[in-house]
């Protein structure tokens, strides 16, 4: 397994037909821009299609704040969200605002 094995939970790396045609044709987005977090914050089609942005974009801050926590030392985090708050200023807001939740796969 790869060091940046534990990035891979925000980053979109399979998807179907349907999912391409209801939300994003994710193949035509590059790898390393196919990240949820920053997809959430680009994408005025993902901002339209949750019913409750904010409250669906705190789940995934969340979320990513408990990998940050567990990979503090890994530079890759500082840099991408240097690059969030400086691009999106909206995430800045909801990036102070958001609380560790474990993400649970299944």
């Amino acid at each position: 397994m790869s060091d940046d094995h534990h990035r891979q939970a925000i980053f979109i790396v399979g998807w179907n037909e349907a999912a391409s045609c209801v939300f994003l044709d994710f193949e035509q987005i590059p790898f390393e821009q196919r990240n949820m977090i920053r997809l959430l914050f680009a994408r005025k089609e993902l901002r339209r299609l949750a019913v409750n942005w904010e409250h669906f974009t705190r789940g995934y801050l969340a979320i990513f704040r408990a990998y940050y926590g567990q990979y503090v030392e890994d530079e890759w985090y500082d840099r991408f969200l240097e690059e969030m708050k400086r691009v999106h200023p909206d995430f800045d807001h909801l990036w102070q605002q958001s609380e560790v939740k474990p993400h649970r796969m299944y």
